[in-house]
């Protein structure tokens, strides 16, 4: 039966189709292995930047040639890689993060923190930093009540003066995050990781355990005000996180997004390093009325 004109054109048009999309997919099978080799120099040149940036290329190519034969290997080549090169970042971040503990906010020698971001951005990794950060930051601040505590110790100890003191230290370091975070991650994250950075330093099991075993003993109504200070900074720190919130910058939706994760998550740590007073409260005033 001899075709139509029109369903010979169409027929044409169809094997012309195939066609070019055999050129397409040859040609990006082509660029994938151009990649793959040009990531591995970067590698060795110990370019990280270059590294990122060609990663983010071939997770497009892949992505182009996910129908093609061979695409779990290719996958697996693209996490090896990724795998690869946080092994070799994540020392050199951790360094950043610790020196930057000793800057000043828009000193230049955050430009390495700065460049670890932007590599992690670009893999889409922001959580993996996130998580550096705010341990590390939440570790310094620690590392300020023991400074606190040893220089504290050549005089008349009291705990509530102590206290008050490393609040607010703790709090001025939380203020300096304020500003640094949305610095160096932007307002889409800045508010979320300061958040994040809070949550981690009150939500310390060490820090959780140093101020027990400094309530263990006071009297009843020590504890009764030192409970107030902690409500009172608990306060503040939420006011701080509040008023980040409250920037033109950030979008009316994504405030409310942030609000509902790490405003959350700051009130349950502070809810929490509240409660172990008021446990040690509740005991304390069931001895006095025996």
């Amino acid at each position: 039966i001899m075709n139509s004109p029109s369903e010979t054109l169409e027929s044409l048009h169809k094997i012309n189709d195939n066609l070019t999309q055999c050129i397409q997919m040859l040609h990006e099978a082509a660029n994938w292995e151009r990649l793959v080799q040009e990531t591995e120099a970067q590698f060795i040149a110990q370019n990280l930047d270059g590294v990122a940036r060609r990663l983010g290329d071939l997770e497009q190519s892949k992505k182009l040639l996910s129908g093609m034969p061979e695409a779990q290997q290719r996958s697996r080549k693209l996490e090896q890689m990724e795998e690869k090169l946080e092994q070799l970042i994540v020392p050199g971040l951790r360094r950043a993060l610790e020196e930057s503990n000793n800057h000043e906010l828009g000193d230049n020698s955050d430009e390495d923190l700065v460049r670890f971001i932007a590599v992690f951005r670009q893999l889409e990794r922001m959580e993996m930093i996130e998580d550096e950060y705010s341990k590390t930051k939440s570790m310094y601040a620690i590392r300020k009540w023991d400074d606190l505590l040893e220089t504290s110790q050549n005089i008349d100890f009291r705990f509530r003066p102590f206290l008050s003191r490393f609040y607010d230290k703790l709090l001025a370091v939380i203020e300096n995050e304020q500003h640094r975070c949305v610095e160096l991650f932007g307002d889409e994250y800045g508010v979320e990781v300061l958040a994040r950075v809070i949550k981690e330093t009150l939500s310390l099991k060490s820090f959780q355990s140093k101020f027990k075993d400094e309530l263990s003993g006071l009297p009843l109504e020590e504890i009764v005000l030192v409970n107030g200070l902690s409500l009172e900074f608990a306060e503040k720190v939420l006011g701080l996180v509040q008023s980040s919130l409250k920037k033109p910058e950030i979008q009316q939706d994504q405030s409310e997004e942030i609000n509902d994760g790490a405003i959350d998550n700051l009130n349950v740590t502070t809810i929490e390093h509240k409660r172990h007073i008021s446990l040690d409260l509740k005991k304390k005033w069931a001895r006095a009325k025996t």
